[in-house]
């Protein structure tokens, strides 16, 4: 309660600080997606125009006839998920409809359903038909793709591939595999695998859970907001202080040291209490 300025050293230190609890805070909210990888497996979708054997592919993987397969373009219309194990992890497996204009509703549906499924995958597969020439709309979705999330496959390499396809083996390196005769399918699962990147990981961290993360984002909000209000020309240590209790109570939060009626009620929602 003293009525003189804080020391500069004493400010100083406390910025020091605090840069540091925030740089934790950032580290830790980075393990948010090996925790996300490792609960709830990674999304992995499987995506290309149709009849290029995405739905036989989805089948060569998970080693069982899961998705239907025709000749007829536009088969699948729904996303169709399955979980299986690939080197000890678990993933989720999407298939979805194939990419074009249609005018039919329920098919175009199912590309709308497709496309917002590559928009949250955490891994996609674009699936090639290496038989055809390669359209503007295949190039265009290629250019869309994020290259640390992505593996490009030439599908039906049995056959001879399209001299189209060349120019895509030269700038893109893509995994060339036949889905019909299980060829290819080893290289593509070690590309899954250095995909995800969890298992190049030289450290071991505490694996957060989303209300973690949620937590955690708003600590380091609190935490910088303090930073800032002790570097002002006339640093404000109250205003900062304030900040810094709201910081403390959310860890609070994530340590279990206060507890909420919000977690609870959530705990009882997910979990069967026994009597």
């Amino acid at each position: 309660f003293s009525e003189d300025e804080l020391p500069e050293s004493l400010t100083k230190n406390v910025i020091d600080q605090l840069h540091t609890l925030e740089n934790e805070l950032l580290s830790l909210q980075s393990t948010w997606h090996e925790g996300h990888l490792l609960r709830e497996g990674a999304l992995i979708v499987i995506a290309g125009r149709p009849n290029v054997g995405k739905s036989t592919l989805m089948n060569a993987l998970l080693g069982r006839e899961r998705s239907i397969v025709t000749p007829i373009a536009g088969t699948t219309r729904d996303i169709i998920e399955e979980h299986f194990s690939i080197d000890g992890y678990m993933v989720r497996l999407v298939d979805t409809a194939g990419l074009r204009n249609s005018d039919c509703e329920i098919e175009s549906e199912g590309i709308r359903r497709a496309l917002h499924q590559l928009s949250q995958a955490d891994i996609t597969i674009y699936v090639i038909d290496g038989s055809v020439d390669v359209d503007d709309h295949d190039a265009d979705q290629l250019d869309k793709l994020n290259n640390k999330k992505s593996i490009i496959v030439i599908n039906k390499c049995d056959n001879e591939i399209n001299k189209t396809i060349q120019s895509i083996r030269t700038k893109r390196s893509p995994l060339l595999i036949s889905a019909t005769h299980l060829q290819g399918l080893d290289d593509l699962k070690g590309a899954i695998v250095s995909k995800l990147g969890i298992l190049d990981s030289p450290e071991h961290h505490a694996l957060i859970s989303e209300r973690h993360r949620r937590l955690l984002i708003s600590a380091h909000k609190d935490i910088a907001e303090a930073a800032l209000l002790l570097k002002r020309p006339t640093p404000e240590p109250a205003l900062a202080a304030s900040r810094l209790r709201g910081a403390l109570e959310t860890l609070g939060e994530a340590t279990g040291r206060v507890y909420h009626s919000e977690l609870l009620n959530n705990i009882f929602s997910r979990f069967c209490i026994g009597k």
